[in-house]
């Protein structure tokens, strides 16, 4: 018995018979699929369809030609065309503004997860152009050495002093020839004004081959003559003021008296060569034939010594390359020490490869790569919740683009219509990652190494960049959705059957990537809980010895004695001790130590200090006896720590009083006293053998112990105090509390990067996981409306919606936990031998934290699904 066949619909005759007239190739087979499963059925439906043909032919054969009219006017219409950019564009509009909960959320973490690349781009685009301002520069190179010590085979970016006279007498293919040597430090003295100066020793030639031009003088006399110097206008300004320093003369140990005969303009940023000054180099020669500075000519010792040279136009390299090879080959004999050198180009410099004993800022490709990976770090899942969630979105919109496709849309039109909604996401994206960057551009700057050396303001080119890389980024994330839905067929739109291609592309579950950034983001938790508690272990814990209420003071210049007279008329002042380093920082280089029963030296830290410093800080004597008033006493006596008494085997402390060591300039002294171990230096190192001396030659710093009541009355009295002493140095004061914090405040620059890094890793994991629970719930509506209808409780509806994800933030803490306990396990006794050890606290504050933000964001969302009336949802059913 033949099925009853009904009759056709208006909207199946219209869609069977455009589905002939469109010729769009696949179209048939899906035809016969969705209505008949054999052609004799088929066949009759097409009889019945002849009526609705004749209505629809004339509609149709009108637009049909009008279609052909247009393309005929527009040749290119077929593909993307200027013509057709305003329609996407209205378009793209129109659909982020009637998805506004998703695209702000995808706005959002775009702007966030750029923000970070806008950093990395400014700074990368910083050191591209460093030495960029030279005009000769591809013809500029400088002369590198490379140690070959069968171990590290380091490479110096310095060269012995010598070298450059070579290149300049015996090697006639160079067309200047520049040495510089980076010694010009210290204290430069004006009338009753000192002020700090850093510069180089070079040669005149120093201006034909590099663009450092001057405000004020002649370039080519201006280094000529000895104890001539050039300052910068920033230099001059500080020294000087107002007044035209043209003549004036600087005094500057130990290179004497130097005149000034020039300004310089100011250095720019992006010049590897940094500098306050710049002296004539016959001055150094000079004072070394003079015996004030030791002779550096040597080829085994060549720091703080640099080579440049300048080719002359269209000459290569290489015949330089097999001079300074034969140069080597001459001066280092086969069983002595070993180097050869290289050159490098002045483009290369910044940024190059890494070399030790840089002269300026140093950025080699390894940095940069690793600045660039933990932007990607923050971008990729920014990208990758757009991905996921605008795939999710567009499924909505199937029967859009099967109505697009059936009307004549071809798939490259499709393609770009993506392309552009994407485009136009990341370009707003743009918009607020820029407020973004320009909030953490400071605080970023003041973490960087080279800072001071850095500049991140954008300018026009790095805002090209920025519109050029939100650009890219928007054609990446955009590309797999638009491909994806530019090739769907329009019958499976139309009948909505179109799932996310999780396979078929080889994406990532949207699942697997919120599990990563869980992951990731509870890392970056537990990584700043922990520095945390480092920090905090770090400042409370036990030094062995007092740190309130102690004010060290730089002597300078003055005489320790009468710094304690004048001082010690302060009434604040309870007491006032003396030594030669800040106690539980650094220390006095090691001193070689024998005694009697061994042939070997050991290597002992020491600090000299007066009578009063052990009980200035509370240090513990637990035998023996301080050092007393007599100079010639104290000179041949030592107090070692218990430490020291283990190294040598001195049975014990009180035994080991009287014993006599032999210091490595074959001094003898005796052990008068032993204190309880203490930390003489940082954390970081163990304690060792250590010993006190008393040598008031040695001594750099004075300790006031005073009650810290006022302190701004105390330091204006120490500040009269000092001038009344005759320095010609500004008073240098500090609290030894607050010094022994600076000493770890590294601490904190890592804190406030590593939690910069998880606010955003865990922010755009909360954009993903909320955009996720939105759209999944949202396609569960119909479903939470039936089973409360059928008696569910909103809490077992939560728990069915929200358990999904419970899991997910259950594995990534599962996964996350293991891995960071054993890093920071073995990362914190590198970094610190005495460190806390990660343990229960830690990670209970680091999970529960991440808790805590993963179940607001969760529950937020199924708690008002769980909440919402049925009948909303279930009115057209």
């Amino acid at each position: 018995m033949k099925p009853e066949i009904k009759p056709p619909r208006l909207a199946d005759g219209l869609f069977l018979w455009f589905c002939e007239r469109a010729s769009v190739e696949d179209l048939h087979g899906d035809v016969e699929e969705l209505f008949y499963s054999d052609l004799e059925k088929y066949s009759v439906v097409r009889a019945k369809l002849k009526y609705w043909q004749r209505i629809f032919s004339l509609i149709f054969s009108y637009a049909l030609r009008q279609r052909k009219r247009r393309a005929a006017y527009h040749p290119y219409s077929s593909t993307l065309s200027f013509v057709m950019l305003p329609n996407y564009f209205k378009t793209s509009v129109r659909n982020l503004a009637k998805n506004k909960f998703y695209a702000g959320l995808n706005i959002f973490g775009l702007a966030l997860g750029m923000s970070l690349s806008l950093l990395f781009i400014a700074i990368t685009v910083f050191i591209y152009r460093y030495d960029n301002f030279h005009t000769k520069r591809d013809r500029i190179y400088r002369v590198i050495t490379q140690v070959h010590d069968d171990v590290n085979n380091p490479i110096y970016a310095s060269t012995p002093s010598d070298l450059g006279f070579i290149l300049e007498d015996e090697f006639s293919g160079i067309e200047k020839v520049v040495s510089i040597r980076a010694s010009l430090n210290g204290e430069a003295a004006y009338e009753e004004k000192k002020m700090p100066i850093n510069g180089y020793f070079t040669e005149p030639e120093f201006f034909e081959v590099f663009d450092f031009p001057l405000a004020k003088g002649n370039s080519a006399t201006a280094l000529k003559d000895p104890n001539s110097i050039l300052i910068t206008e920033k230099e001059a300004e500080k020294i000087f003021g107002s007044k035209d320093p043209i003549g004036e003369v600087l005094t500057i140990p130990p290179f004497g008296e130097l005149t000034v005969t020039g300004v310089l303009k100011d250095v720019p940023k992006n010049s590897h060569l940094t500098f306050g000054a710049l002296a004539s180099y016959s001055t150094l020669q000079s004072s070394a034939k003079n015996n004030q500075l030791p002779n550096d000519a040597s080829w085994t010792s060549f720091l703080n010594s640099y080579v440049y040279f300048l080719l002359p136009e269209g000459s290569s390299s290489d015949a330089v390359d097999r001079f300074l090879k034969h140069v080597a080959d001459d001066r280092y004999p086969k069983d002595g020490f070993q180097a050869s050198f290289s050159i490098q180009p002045l483009n290369d410099i910044v940024p190059g490869i890494e070399v030790y004993n840089a002269i300026g800022p140093s950025w080699d490709h390894l940095s940069i790569l690793l600045v660039g990976l933990t932007t990607l770090v923050i971008l990729i899942p920014a990208c990758s919740n757009y991905v996921n969630l605008s795939i999710s979105q567009s499924l909505k919109r199937t029967k859009e683009i099967g109505v697009r496709k059936v009307m004549g849309g071809q798939r490259r039109q499709i393609f770009f219509q993506f392309i552009m909604e994407t485009t136009l996401s990341m370009l707003i994206a743009l918009f607020f990652s820029y407020f973004f960057f320009e909030l953490i551009r400071g605080e970023f700057h003041k973490m960087l190494a080279e800072a001071d050396s850095m500049d991140m303001t954008p300018d026009l080119v790095i805002l090209v960049c920025f519109v050029l890389f939100a650009l890219l980024v928007g054609v990446l994330a955009g590309i797999v959705p638009a491909l994806y839905f530019s090739k769907i067929k329009p019958i499976n739109a139309l009948k909505s059957t179109v799932t996310i291609p999780t396979r078929k592309f080889r994406l990532p579950g949207r699942k697997i990537m919120l599990t990563v950034q869980y992951a990731m983001s509870l890392g970056f938790i537990m990584a700043v809980v922990i520095m945390l508690q480092q920090y905090r272990y770090s400042m409370n814990y036990d030094f062995g010895f007092r740190q309130e209420n102690i004010l060290d003071v730089a002597l300078q210049d003055v005489k320790p004695q009468l710094f304690r007279n004048e001082f010690g008329k302060l009434a604040t002042v309870q007491s006032i001790s003396m030594s030669s380093n800040i106690l539980g920082l650094d220390y006095s280089a090691e001193k070689f130590v024998k005694d009697d029963r061994r042939q070997d030296s050991v290597a002992v830290a020491t600090i000299s200090i007066d009578e009063n410093f052990i009980g200035n800080f509370g240090l513990q004597l637990i035998a023996g006896e301080n050092f007393g008033a007599d100079q010639a006493s104290n000179a041949r006596h030592i107090i070692i720590n218990e430490e020291m008494v283990k190294s040598f085997d001195l049975d014990d402390s009180f035994s080991a009083i009287g014993k006599t060591l032999l210091l490595n300039d074959n001094k003898e002294v005796s052990i008068i006293g032993v204190v309880k171990n203490f930390h003489y230096t940082s954390l970081r190192k163990p304690i060792g053998s250590f010993f006190f001396t008393s040598d008031p030659n040695e001594f750099q710093y004075a300790n006031l112990s005073m009650p810290l009541t006022n302190r701004f009355d105390d330091l204006t009295k120490i500040e009269n105090t000092w001038k009344a002493l005759g320095s010609n140095h500004k008073v240098k004061a500090q609290y030894f509390e607050d010094e022994i914090g600076d000493a770890y405040s590294f601490y904190f620059v890592v804190i406030k990067l590593w939690g910069f890094l998880g606010l955003l890793a865990i922010t755009v994991a909360s954009i993903g996981l909320l955009g996720t629970v939105a759209f999944t719930i949202g396609n569960r509506l119909k479903e939470v409306s039936i089973r409360k209808v059928m008696g569910a409780s909103t809490e077992r509806v939560v728990f069915m919606l929200s358990r999904d994800f419970l899991m997910l933030l259950l594995i990534a803490t599962v996964v996350t936990v293991p891995v960071i306990y054993f890093l920071f396990s073995t990362l914190l006794v590198q970094m610190q031998y005495y460190s806390i050890s990660v343990g229960f606290a830690e990670i209970g504050i680091s999970v529960f934290l991440l808790a805590v933000l993963g179940l607001t964001t969760i529950f937020s969302q199924t708690f008002r699904a769980a909440n919402a009336n049925p009948v909303d949802h279930m009115r057209s059913d």
